[in-house]
């Protein structure tokens, strides 16, 4: 896969505390001493995640990647932990992916996301800070699938939003199973109770959605 589907790896920055102002962060779970930002041109979207995640793996320090196939972008970022078999290794926790952006066709939320991204809006504090608000900012994005929103959720509580985002996406995947059942079926009862079934989970989707957009603004520091 590495030699069939991979064009090109750039390591575009290697920042740890003698070239930028962030201080290390390391306690008992996590070791956050530098950060890498990685490049790798592929020519198969499909083995994104699979790449990914070797990259992720091999890679002992928090690492950024950014995918890119003609005029798509797509970041990775993936959360580490130190591994206690090997405490100069760390595990991966958990992995995201954006989706892919049109770098030609930008809409209004992924412009607000890439602006975000300014280093001026990130966590100067140490450098888990600094990464987790850049993972949390990937994660924001993927969120606005159903939010429709991206600047506004910057301001609330992550943890809420994650929390809340896990279970309209469950929500959203049982509507999917539902709405394929309905259209195979040609019993007339079952074909309403399924019915019934749907708009009842639309509308307690549409009621998270809204709670969490009229959330009051609670962002962790």
């Amino acid at each position: 896969m590495f030699t069939n589907n991979i064009e090109k790896i750039t390591m575009l920055f290697l920042l740890n505390e003698d070239n930028i102002n962030i201080r290390p962060y390391k306690d008992e779970v996590r070791d956050y001493e530098e950060i890498a930002i990685i490049q790798i041109s592929i020519n198969d979207k499909s083995k994104s995640n699979m790449i990914g995640e070797i990259v992720q793996s091999t890679i002992p320090y928090p690492t950024i990647i950014i995918f890119t196939m003609d005029d798509e972008v797509q970041i990775n970022v993936a959360t580490k932990m130190i591994n206690k078999v090997d405490s100069s290794k760390n595990t991966v926790e958990t992995m995201i992916s954006s989706y892919w952006l049109n770098i030609n066709n930008i809409s209004i939320i992924e412009k607000e996301f890439i602006e975000s991204l300014s280093i001026v809006n990130l966590s100067f504090a140490n450098f888990y800070r600094f990464y987790m608000d850049i993972y949390n900012r990937v994660f924001l994005l993927n969120t606005s699938q159903y939010f429709n929103e991206y600047k506004s959720l910057l301001a609330k509580n992550i943890e809420i939003v994650k929390k809340s985002y896990y279970e309209i996406h469950d929500l959203d995947f049982t509507l999917e199973r539902l709405r394929r059942e309905i259209k195979k079926e040609d019993n007339f009862s079952r074909k309403a109770k399924l019915n019934v079934e749907i708009k009842s989970l639309e509308k307690e989707t549409k009621i998270m959605i809204n709670k969490i957009l009229n959330l009051e603004g609670d962002k962790i520091e």
